[in-house]
């Protein structure tokens, strides 16, 4: 019969209407009513009203689905810790003397004029093929830093380059398993005022800013292009 809505529409539309305890609960009657109370656009209404709540916009950031990335506003935290928790935070003059120090000539230095991709614009300024990873452009406005990627200081009197995990923990990346969007003002004036910070690029089309410098390492890191 024409206008009948099935069990299913009308499963859903009870479910969207449930609060998060009682959804839970619904998932454990059987398969089917897990499979519909599971469903992405159930679980990203309960996001958006979280972040509601709490004044946030709601985004699916790396959670695989919003019922996980509902989990993860309400636990805090998506993944296990890579490595245990210390019981002392190291000083910035511990992290600082812990670096490793890259040596100059493995790196060549490229000043970006225009707004180019930087696949384009490193295969143009060296005539040699773009090896992803190599390159390390100079962070300059507030991104997302992924965990993988790694990232350099460059002195800015002596032109000396570092490396290493402290680095992370210099510029504030203290938890080292997420990515976090951090602005430039943000970091520790120790580090911002005497250090250029330059960030691992991990792709081909990534858009490069105007009237930055860019590092590109000249020895291959065995990287392969994606």
């Amino acid at each position: 019969m024409a206008g009948v809505l099935s069990d299913e529409v009308v499963l859903l539309e009870i479910f969207r209407n449930l609060d998060v305890y009682n959804l839970c609960q619904a998932e454990l009657v059987c398969s089917r009513w897990k499979d519909i109370a599971s469903c992405n656009s159930v679980w990203k209404q309960k996001v958006e009203i979280l972040c509601k709540s709490r004044k946030t916009k709601p985004y699916l950031g790396r959670a695989a689905d919003w019922k996980t990335r509902y989990k993860q506003l309400v636990c805090g935290r998506l993944y296990p810790r890579l490595v245990p928790k210390q019981a002392r935070k190291p000083t910035f003059e511990e992290n600082l003397s812990s670096l490793q120090t890259a040596p100059s000539s493995d790196f060549i230095e490229l000043m970006v004029k225009s707004k180019r991709p930087i696949k384009e614009f490193i295969q143009f300024a060296t005539g040699k093929k773009y090896i992803v990873g190599n390159a390390y452009y100079l962070h300059t406005k507030a991104e997302t830093i992924c965990a993988t990627k790694k990232i350099l200081l460059r002195d800015k009197k002596t032109q000396h380059i570092y490396y290493g995990s402290a680095v992370r923990e210099l510029i504030g990346l203290v938890k080292g398993t997420a990515d976090w969007n951090l602005h430039p003002s943000k970091f520790d004036p120790r580090i911002t005022d005497n250090y250029h910070i330059f960030v691992q690029s991990k792709s081909v089309g990534r858009m490069l800013v105007p009237r930055t410098q860019l590092l590109y390492k000249t020895k291959s890191e065995e990287t392969n292009e994606r």
